[in-house]
């Protein structure tokens, strides 16, 4: 972390709240863990999205070792009420305590503890854990993505053969023109996504997570 960007945290700063990050993801993503398949609360909130006391406790974790450690921070949670004074500070935690819990509810493995610093409304550092598979991602700008504290690389290729592909659902603001994706969708028209149980459907909803924290809140917050 000694390479960070110099118009951003300071470098001791910094590393500490990587190290926090990372060991506040792993205490919440073993809590969800002793609770996963076990009989839960649960009630419905909005139209129709699921929620557990297995969800309120993993974010009251989050909130107690994030805030208590970055008292000056902003908190933005799925699973808290929003606080304005969010929108005046430089940093903001922004969390997804079980991301997938109608999976997690189901008693499928798919779902991960998602976990991001926001510095002026572009992602800092993220991390994200599914503890059923034992994967653990984490990332820093500028400094690439590691999976289990190993670098994760691209494979080299210009094709969509043996590619992964992933673009905004139904339920997604972002626009993308169709011709950005009309070459695309005649190419893979033929590929299976997978079942929801799935090798490719689990890395698929790691990849949303992670897509959401680098990706969609590069929009303001």
């Amino acid at each position: 972390m000694a390479d960070a960007d110099a118009n951003s945290l300071d470098a001791t700063i910094l590393t500490r709240d990587a190290a926090l990050l990372k060991d506040t993801v792993r205490e919440a993503g073993a809590l969800a863990q002793s609770m996963f398949r076990t009989e839960l609360k649960t009630w419905t909130k909005g139209a129709s999205s699921p929620v557990s006391e297995a969800d309120i406790a993993v974010n009251d974790l989050l909130e107690a070792r994030l805030r208590s450690a970055t008292p000056d921070y902003g908190w933005l949670s799925e699973e808290s009420a929003d606080d304005s004074t969010r929108l005046s500070r430089r940093l903001v935690w922004v969390v997804d305590p079980i991301d997938g819990t109608r999976n997690y509810l189901g008693g499928h493995d798919e779902w991960c503890v998602s976990v991001a610093l926001v510095e002026d409304a572009a992602p800092l550092l993220a991390a994200v854990f599914a503890p059923a598979s034992g994967e653990f991602f984490f990332a820093a700008r500028g400094q690439g993505t590691l999976l289990n504290d190993k670098p994760v690389r691209a494979t080299p290729g210009s094709t969509l053969d043996f590619s992964r592909m992933a673009g905004p659902s139904r339920w997604s603001s972002v626009s993308i023109p169709p011709a950005a994706t009309s070459s695309c969708t005649r190419e893979s028209a033929r590929s299976r996504s997978g079942s929801a149980g799935s090798p490719m459907a689990r890395w698929m909803r790691l990849l949303r997570a992670a897509t959401a924290m680098i990706g969609i809140l590069r929009r303001p917050i």
